[in-house]
């Protein structure tokens, strides 16, 4: 195995105790406290501590030219890519897609560190056979030779969209306490305490190699305002040819309404979800103005002014 390049560091308690509503936050996060969270690499990428040798597989794994994969930061649009380019691979064959389950459909990788899942090891055996694969890590993190050999879309989403959907996410999984709220979820997102972040530093990662040609970068919200274009363009880019009726069948199989009752994508099956939540929310852009209140958008904006962010976010 190749020497991983970048140092793994404990993130500190001082970054979050002693900060008042900050610690308050933290605290809601059972995760976070304990086993704790590591820093990774120079833009400090949050994982799970304990998880080193995980995280230097998945860099480490050998790609080929026939691995497609879907790369995006949580809750932006990930798993509605991933039907996309599963149905455009299978001819748009919307009875089997329904009957396989989307985790039976990619290798998730980042399930071995996150929980205790053997995707890895089913990846590696399916070297040299067309492997989707789906990662939420940033670009840095995966294997170097990836936009070199692989086809990789990777979707953006607006960070205040994101951070709802996070939220919700959060307490979904039980990952975070029923009890927490938004505000308080919103102060950890912009402190950059939440496993797989930051937000901002992974997204520039994906405009900077969609701008260089080394992938195909699309926005959550160009996608929800003309889902047939991105249908076209994921179809192109993965050299497959579609027709202007599968398009239209595919852009209602992909509707939200459908994609909330489809078994195969929304894991109703999994019985520890929180009660009133669903894996599949709303599908919104630009839902996050329902959430935000006036003193949150100031506090996010400063927060953007701090941070130098020049990314084009698209607010909706």
């Amino acid at each position: 195995m190749a020497e991983f390049p970048y140092e793994f560091t404990p993130m500190s308690k001082e970054e979050y105790m002693g900060h008042s509503e900050l610690e308050e936050a933290a605290l809601l996060v059972p995760g976070l406290v304990s086993p704790g969270y590591e820093r990774l690499g120079p833009q400090g990428y949050v994982v799970k501590a304990g998880k080193r040798e995980v995280i230097r597989r998945i860099q480490n794994l050998e790609v080929t030219k026939e691995d497609i994969w879907v790369v995006t930061y949580p809750r932006s649009g990930t798993t509605w890519t991933q039907e996309m380019i599963w149905n455009i691979l299978n001819g748009c064959n919307f009875d089997s897609a329904k009957k396989v389950d989307i985790d039976q459909k990619f290798f998730f990788l980042d399930m071995d560190w996150l929980g205790d899942s053997e995707y890895i090891t089913a990846c590696e055996a399916a070297k040299g056979q067309r492997r989707l694969i789906k990662s939420h890590l940033p670009l840095s993190l995966l294997p170097p030779t990836l936009l070199t050999t692989c086809r990789v879309v990777y979707v953006g989403r607006n960070p205040k969209d994101v951070a709802v959907s996070y939220y919700h996410h959060h307490r979904l999984t039980r990952s975070a306490s029923p009890d927490m709220t938004f505000s308080q979820f919103l102060k950890l997102f912009m402190a950059e305490l939440l496993v797989q972040g930051p937000h901002l530093s992974a997204v520039e990662e994906g405009v900077e190699a969609g701008k260089a040609g080394e992938l195909l970068f699309l926005w959550y919200e160009d996608m929800k305002a003309d889902l047939g274009a991105a249908v076209r363009r994921v179809a192109a880019y993965l050299g497959q040819t579609i027709t202007e009726e599968q398009v239209t069948r595919l852009t209602d199989y992909l509707d939200i309404k459908n994609m909330k009752k489809n078994p195969a994508v929304n894991h109703a099956d999994r019985g520890r979800f929180l009660e009133g939540e669903s894996f599949v929310r709303r599908g919104a852009a630009g839902g996050w103005r329902e959430e935000f209140t006036e003193e949150m958008e100031e506090q996010f904006q400063a927060w953007l002014d701090t941070k130098g962010c020049n990314i084009p976010f698209h607010w909706s």
